[in-house]
């Protein structure tokens, strides 16, 4: 019985080593033909914004991850944006900045029409590691579901890993710049579809509030910003579902909270986008320059 324990172990020992040393020896032709996981992305970017303080920090889903140059943008400028993310994800990111005492001065929020319409819980298994419990606790999700879509997340991985080793490596790799803006290569076409959702789930819309009052009480200034969208994707809008969403953005407008809507902007065409809802490199710059001009009016303006 003993002997045949021992085998076991030895077996587990073994396998943990040869896991480890594929992970090791995979993570470079990974990184080169993907470009940094998710989870590689997220990890980077929690420990990045804690390197020094910042005056202000982007928050956003990905088309601000995307289509946002904090370099460009204003000084000392960090995109703590990620894909997915929406109000409950940023209201815990801020909380992740108020407990490592690296709160800004001022918050450029990205927001959407469809911002209050989904809960993702897709990135929960890196995220659960930065924020407290009470994030979790939204989902409501049985652990055997929990653990199923934590396998999935492994499995892909591993899937890629494996094809990491056989496949040739592209040009234009996607890559997260030291700033916080995610590089990812496309180009648009007349053809792209895409199909939103305009409906406010209460948990979003109280998470909206939560980032406002405490953005209040630590004296910081929030710019609401809608980037520049293709009327493609407006129109999976209706008018009311545009109308009652903007409602909700410009009665929070006060002399901390501005509201700067770009989605119908006519500077932008199918040139500066990579997708049917991303802007390239080129119209990130283009954008960020726009936006970064309004802002610091309004900062001035302020003095």
């Amino acid at each position: 019985m003993k002997k045949f324990f021992y085998k076991i172990v030895l077996f587990i020992i073994l396998f943990c080593v040869i896991l480890n040393m594929f992970v090791y020896g995979t993570n470079k032709s990974l990184k080169k033909l993907y470009g940094p996981t998710t989870g590689q992305q997220i990890q980077q970017s929690f420990k990045d914004v804690l390197r020094k303080k910042y005056n202000c920090i982007i928050l956003g889903n990905s088309r601000m991850y995307r289509g946002v140059n904090p370099s460009i943008l204003i000084h000392d400028t960090y995109n703590f944006s990620h894909d997915n993310d929406s109000f409950n994800q940023e209201y815990y990111k801020l909380v992740y900045l108020k407990e490592n005492n690296n709160l800004p001065n001022i918050i450029v929020l990205g927001v959407d029409y469809f911002q209050f319409s989904f809960l993702a819980d897709t990135r929960n298994y890196i995220y659960s590691r930065y924020f407290s419990k009470g994030y979790t606790k939204d989902f409501n999700k049985p652990l055997k579901k929990e653990v199923s879509d934590i396998f999935k997340v492994y499995q892909n991985q591993f899937k890629g890993r494996v094809e990491s080793l056989f496949k040739e490596s592209k040009k234009n790799v996607p890559y997260l710049k030291e700033n916080g803006q995610y590089i990812y290569y496309g180009v648009a076409s007349k053809n792209d579809k895409i199909k939103r959702n305009s409906n406010i789930l209460k948990v979003q819309l109280n998470y909206f509030e939560k980032i406002l009052d405490l953005c209040e009480k630590e004296n910081i200034t929030v710019f609401l910003v809608i980037p520049p969208t293709r009327n493609v994707e407006l129109s999976s809008y209706t008018n009311k579902d545009i109308e009652n969403i903007d409602k909700i953005f410009k009665n929070k407008q006060d002399k901390k909270v501005y509201y700067l809507n770009y989605s119908t902007n006519k500077s932008f065409n199918i040139n500066d986008y990579q997708d049917v809802t991303h802007l390239n490199i080129e119209g990130a710059d283009k954008f960020t320059k726009i936006l970064s001009k309004d802002i610091n009016k309004i900062i001035n303006l302020k003095k």
